[in-house]
């Protein structure tokens, strides 16, 4: 990144704000050349100046002179920052809203297992299978869920329901909750939606996610929509970085994010090791955000989007860290290969820390980073919270080692974790709501990073801005089970 790209992202400059910053170094610059030049010549002001006087004059005209390239910095910088916010109005967060699931969806670990005998035992998964899922289940350490997480409607059901019928079930349930909440709290009809992105991996879906919710909800004919899949769970941020690139394009536009990760479909009786992590992480979840660059909408917005950063780790370690395939008995599921993914996910996460870090951290921190080499920045100073995907107990702590964090900055990606479990791309907006729920809540001002990594290997990290103060109960974590 250039000192010019690096100094636009940092400080959100754009052409006509270069020019008024020119104009305010250029003018002075001359004035304070002139004067230095006057009075670095001394031998030479008994030639110019025939009296004292003068040279009192020469003087006094020097210092007005720096005064005023001092007021002319001052003004012109203002007038900069005026024509900068008039010009780029930013991406703001109006509001989001995650799935809550019914109590009646909600199961313990124990009664996982049972699902999964009932289900997949006689399908052919072994007794000993089953119990290396169990052991996983209740490894804190290592996977990290609770008993209270949310399955599908489908497998509650004895015996349960694997059908698309019941996939399709799933995904209407919790994406359309989802997104009639975030558009009724945040005051906005489903018609003023210029741009709609949604993001499902697991299901292929003819008409897409996007197609589905424009047509339940009613969107105009013109409203864009964008269907991603193969994200998995770095598409909470991906979504997220096209939407903020496509508002670029568009001012006074209003964008849709909807996620989901149906896992209906994805329970399967695999036998080898490598295919247990699906059926003890995932669980159900989805949620929508609302995104704006109106003008009218930022003294409502809860956070300003300041900064979107995307990697992409194409070797073949972390390529194969997740992938869907068959394993030795021909089974199709979802491989999980552990070491792979923590190792990849903390790459990622550095290699998105290295992109930030220039626009992010202090100056202080800059410089001594520069001076002293293999020194780790206190990325602590930075923000003032992190929002760490829920991809498991092991690879939270290891993201937090990476970042050099107090283990006290991951509470709420560790309690929602424990409460809902790995929910693919929406899991970094339960962490949100988690911290927005909370007694202290979000106070204006405060810096979020909000990190999701996934398969491919992708990273993903935005920064957000508070604007206002925020104290709200989601209904996800209101209701107590």
């Amino acid at each position: 990144m250039g000192v010019r790209a690096l100094l636009e992202e940092r400080y959100n400059l754009d052409t006509c704000a270069w020019l008024l910053l020119s104009a305010a170094l250029a003018v002075p610059a001359s004035l304070w050349g002139y004067a230095g030049a006057a009075a670095s010549a001394p031998a030479l002001w008994p030639c110019a100046f025939a009296r004292p006087s003068d040279c009192w004059q020469l003087h006094s005209w020097s210092s007005g002179a720096l005064l005023a390239c001092a007021l002319w910095a001052g003004v012109v910088a203002a007038a900069a920052r005026r024509v900068v916010t008039r010009r780029r109005t930013g991406v703001y967060l109006l509001n989001f809203a995650c799935f809550s699931p019914a109590p009646e969806l909600r199961v313990t670990r124990e009664e996982t297992v049972d699902i999964l005998r009932s289900t997949l035992v006689p399908q052919g998964m072994t007794e000993e299978t089953l119990g290396h899922i169990r052991a996983q289940l209740f490894n804190d350490r290592l996977i990290g869920l609770g008993d209270a997480t949310a399955v599908p409607p489908g497998l509650r059901r004895a015996p349960a329901d694997q059908s698309l019928a019941a996939a399709l079930e799933e995904l209407e349930l919790a994406t359309f909750g989802a997104v009639a909440d975030a558009l009724k709290t945040s005051g906005v009809q489903a018609q003023e939606v210029d741009f709609l992105i949604s993001a499902c991996s697991s299901l292929v879906l003819m008409p897409s996610l996007a197609a589905m919710v424009a047509n339940r909800f009613g969107m105009r004919r013109d409203t864009a929509t964008y269907a991603l899949g193969g994200q998995c769970c770095a598409a909470g941020v991906i979504t997220v970085d096209l939407a903020r690139r496509l508002m670029q394009t568009r001012p006074e536009s209003v964008a849709l994010v909807v996620v989901c990760e149906p896992i209906t479909l994805g329970m399967a009786a695999n036998n080898d090791l490598d295919f247990l992590g699906n059926l003890s992480l995932m669980r159900t979840g989805a949620a929508a955000v609302l995104l704006t660059n109106r003008r009218r909408d930022r003294a409502r917005a809860k956070y300003e989007l300041l900064h979107t950063t995307r990697v992409l780790l194409p070797h073949d370690a972390a390529f194969g860290a997740i992938q869907w395939r068959q394993d030795g008995e021909g089974v199709a599921g979802l491989r999980f290969r552990a070491r792979a993914i923590v190792a990849a996910a903390s790459t990622a996460v550095r290699a998105n820390l290295t992109v930030l870090a220039p626009l992010v951290l202090p100056l202080s921190e800059l410089v001594f980073t520069l001076l002293h080499k293999g020194y780790v920045p206190n990325f602590a100073s930075a923000f003032d919270s992190v929002l760490i995907h829920t991809g498991a107990a092991v690879v939270i702590d290891k993201i937090v080692a990476e970042l050099g964090l107090p283990p006290s900055a991951a509470a709420p990606s560790r309690e929602t974790l424990h409460r809902f479990g790995n929910l693919s791309p929406a899991s970094t907006f339960y962490v949100l709501a988690c911290k927005e729920s909370s007694q202290a809540g979000v106070r204006r001002g405060e810096r979020i990073l909000q990190l999701s990594f996934g398969a491919g290997f992708k990273g993903a990290a935005a920064v957000w801005r508070a604007v206002r103060d925020i104290h709200c109960a989601h209904p996800a974590w209101a209701r107590r089970v």
